[in-house]
């Protein structure tokens, strides 16, 4: 399974599960040192803005153009924003040990 790097450590002590879950605006604890870390926030903002686009813009489409295939945009958007969320969002310490 792949793991990912702890800034505070730099051991890949984080599961893929707790990095998908610091997406969502969540913390998460190191294994190895016990930090507290997050992913970085105002990248993380951007990422929310850019969810929440990809939600009103195509399910508001879906509504007016009366056509249902826009919710598959949606999803393979959705996607996208997630691996770009997993991928390439750097991780951050909020308290260290």
């Amino acid at each position: 399974m792949t793991k990912f790097t702890c800034p505070a450590c730099e051991n890949e002590s984080i599961p893929l599960k707790h990095k998908y879950a610091m997406g969502y605006w969540m913390t998460r604890r190191c294994g190895e040192c016990d930090s507290l870390i997050a992913n970085h926030a105002i990248i993380l903002g951007v990422l929310s803005f850019a969810y929440l686009w990809n939600l009103l813009f195509f399910v508001g489409l879906a509504q007016f153009g009366e056509s249902l295939h826009y919710l598959g945009y949606m999803a393979v958007i959705w996607i996208i924003l997630d691996i770009i969320n997993v991928k390439y969002v750097p991780l951050m310490v909020i308290r260290g040990r």
